[in-house]
């Protein structure tokens, strides 16, 4: 039979190493400076990556798509950058202005979130309908065909829809948890960059298929 006491010897040390070290970072905080150097690492380390990613995202579309495709993904682009303007309205940035120095309180911060988000949802429907209404004119010149119109604008709206969620960012930003809020931006941009090498491999990328894409990366 395998005697007990012989994981307890195994065991032992190790979870007096990790004692140790919880002892060290009480007794010895990290400084104001090491602080600051952390986040300004996670900063630069985040947006570099992220920045790269967009690019090269950006240019295999550029390099892989067609000059019509590209062109037609382009307006789109264009008119839902527009559009997401005027939906978010300062919502989103007033949060971290309005919370201010009382970030660490779970209530206050969901107090602001849910009033961003009551009037934001609003403003994204009566936009919506007004965007639903000034589409067709801003394509009608552009000879494309109805599908390829009403797919891109499919794409357009749930890109929208998808922005209406990141507000829920600047809770991370805050609390100033860097890491976690360029990890999810690399992660949806890995994911955009894979999405479209496989829609190019299947020949299956045009420009409403990167649309989706995009929205579904957001």
């Amino acid at each position: 039979p395998a005697d007990p006491s012989a994981d307890s010897i195994v065991t032992a040390p190790m979870e007096a190493d990790v004692a140790v070290q919880i002892t060290d970072q009480r007794m010895n905080p990290p400084t104001v400076w090491q602080r600051r150097l952390k986040i300004l690492s996670h900063f630069f380390a985040g947006q570099m990556l992220v920045q790269g990613l967009n690019f090269l995202v950006g240019f295999f579309l550029m390099r892989w798509m067609d000059v019509a495709s590209y062109a037609q993904y382009n307006v789109a682009f264009a008119f839902q950058s527009t559009v997401a303007m005027l939906v978010d309205l300062g919502f989103t940035a007033s949060i971290i202005a309005l919370v201010g120095h009382r970030a660490d309180e779970a209530e206050v911060v969901g107090r602001y979130i849910r009033s961003a988000r009551y009037f934001r949802t609003r403003f994204f429907f009566v936009i919506l309908g007004g965007a639903t209404l000034i589409y067709p004119f801003a394509v009608s010149q552009q000879p494309w065909g109805w599908q390829i119109k009403l797919l891109l604008y499919v794409g357009i709206v749930g890109g929208l829809a998808a922005d209406n969620w990141l507000m829920y960012s600047s809770v991370l930003l805050m609390r100033r948890e860097i890491k976690r809020y360029y990890g999810a931006q690399v992660l949806a941009g890995a994911w955009r960059q894979a999405a479209v090498a496989v829609l190019y491999i299947t020949r299956a990328l045009n420009s409403w298929t990167a649309s989706w894409v995009s929205a579904a990366g957001s």
